[in-house]
């Protein structure tokens, strides 16, 4: 609603339409993700989270974290799971 009443909503799409647009959401067959990947897969209904075999395909998992509530604002609807995935995450490599 905040991008509504502040005329922003085109603003906060914008990295939708570019990433798109730019084909960056995808990659070369073959090629993969060698940098550490940590992932904390939320339950959300709208932008779903490929299980973990899927993302090895691309990129180099090293911890998948499959999130027990929550959805496109984790800081907000998990905060204590995500915080503590993020250590896990940061100080386990």
């Amino acid at each position: 609603m905040l991008y509504l009443v502040t005329n922003a909503f085109h603003k906060s799409t914008w990295i939708y339409v570019g990433e798109r647009l730019e084909g960056s959401t995808t990659l070369a067959p073959g090629e993969k993700i060698r940098v550490p990947v940590g992932v904390f897969a939320l339950p959300d209904p709208v932008f779903t989270m490929p299980p973990r075999s899927v993302m090895q395909q691309s990129r180099t998992v090293v911890s998948y974290t499959q999130a027990s509530r929550g959805g496109h604002f984790p800081f907000y609807e998990a905060r204590d799971e995500l915080v503590t995935d993020l250590r896990t995450f940061l100080l386990g490599q």
